[in-house]
């Protein structure tokens, strides 16, 4: 079976941003990182999508929103809520508007 046959490969693929970010609980956490270990392509894949996250966030230097966007982006949260437990970390934003 090819990695793209796999249904554990499809999932994996698909919440790789949640596994970057660690926003899954940590079984879950655990169960994609023993996929990742196992599974040479979803590997790769992951180390790819690691290292494009680490060239945007490195490559925007010190630049700043403008306050008008800040502003307006202030505007629209309305409320933020921060979850923890162990092995996760979960951030809601409730928004009102985007004009």
């Amino acid at each position: 079976m090819s990695c793209a046959d796999d249904p554990r490969c499809a999932e994996t693929l698909e919440h790789i941003d949640q596994l970057l970010d660690a926003e899954m609980d940590l079984d879950r956490y655990q169960q994609l990182q023993r996929h990742l270990e196992e599974c040479p392509p979803c590997l790769e894949q992951f180390a790819l999508m690691q290292d494009l996250r680490w060239k945007v966030a490195t490559s925007c230097g010190c630049s700043h929103a403008p306050e008008a966007l800040r502003g307006r982006i202030m505007a629209t949260i309305t409320q933020v809520t921060v979850t923890s437990g162990p092995g996760m970390l979960s951030v809601e934003v409730e928004r009102t508007r985007f004009e």
